[in-house]
């Protein structure tokens, strides 16, 4: 997503269940990892915080590559950030070389008066990007048990076991 948008706050608080007040603007790519436990079985995810400004808009695509999901974020208080989905959708679809699974997140639903796109304007565009949508509040954590749960279920479904997130892990580190 754009610039803003929470998505180093959405990340810190998938791994650490916490919110960082004071976040500055991704410059770089940040690797993070996250282990979760779903039906007894014990998946790593490889995390990559990717910078939202338009000048690293052409770098930022390398990290779609051969990602097993992708989150688009955009800031439910903003909706230019919204109308720049569609670019987000479409540079994962063109640069993952995979079959992405993709979570549209609109981000800082605890600001209920200042929302400016609705929660059926945000579904039916991620129905058109063959999409799953949550609300979430990197601030008060909620809505991010919907998104724990659900990567669960994909990776389950997707059949991406430890072994296979870790093969992808290794040829990232053989590319850099």
């Amino acid at each position: 997503g754009c610039t803003s948008t929470g998505k180093t706050c959405i990340i810190q608080r998938i791994i650490q269940n916490k919110f960082v007040e004071d976040s500055t603007a991704t410059t770089t790519a940040a690797f993070n990892r996250k282990d979760i436990q779903f039906n007894g079985e014990q998946y790593s995810l490889s995390i990559w915080d990717t910078a939202g400004q338009e000048r690293f808009m052409s770098v930022t695509p390398i990290y779609f590559r051969g990602a097993n999901f992708a989150f688009i974020v955009f800031d439910l208080t903003d909706q230019s950030s919204f109308n720049q989905t569609e670019f987000w959708f479409e540079q994962v679809k063109q640069k993952s070389g995979v079959d992405t699974k993709i979570y549209l997140i609109g981000n800082k639903s605890d600001l209920v008066s200042m929302i400016s796109v609705s929660q059926a304007l945000a579904e039916q565009q991620a129905e058109l990007f063959g999409a799953k949508y949550f609300e979430v509040s990197a601030k008060t954590g909620n809505g991010f048990d919907k998104i724990i749960k659900q990567l669960g279920v994909d990776l389950g479904a997707g059949d991406y076991k430890e072994q296979q997130l870790q093969e992808k892990l290794e040829q990232e580190k053989r590319k850099n």
